[in-house]
């Protein structure tokens, strides 16, 4: 395994990034004070009111966000046997046509309102 990292190439897939955990990734955020993180993905329900986690579930690979919301809601599902009615989520989380019978809210985009109007 050293070899391998020794070896490894810039534009290498599949790359190592340590040796003590070699299932560790490179995470793109897309943010100028800090574009990478290393570390696996994980995702995490809680309730509104009570903050509850009420699911929890690691993400194979460095799948898109959206991509991993309807895996979790249905693991809420069959945990606590209940409907879900609404997912408050992040921007990060946009998904194509949505989810049937889910209501998914996040934060609107304010880019045209004044800087008083967003502190207000």
């Amino acid at each position: 395994m050293l070899y391998r990292v020794l070896t490894q190439q810039r534009d290498d897939s599949n790359k190592i990034y340590s040796i003590h955990e070699p299932e560790v990734l490179c995470i793109a955020k897309g943010k100028e004070h800090k574009p990478y993180e290393f570390g696996n993905k994980s995702s995490f329900a809680y309730t509104r009111k009570s903050g509850i986690i009420v699911g929890a579930m690691a993400v194979d690979g460095n799948a898109y966000d959206g991509h991993t919301l309807k895996p979790q809601l249905d693991q809420v599902t069959e945990l606590t046997g209940g409907k879900i009615k609404k997912a408050i989520v992040d921007k990060g989380y946009k998904v194509k046509g949505g989810i049937p019978s889910i209501d998914i809210l996040m934060p609107k985009v304010l880019k045209k309102e004044s800087y008083y109007l967003k502190k207000k």
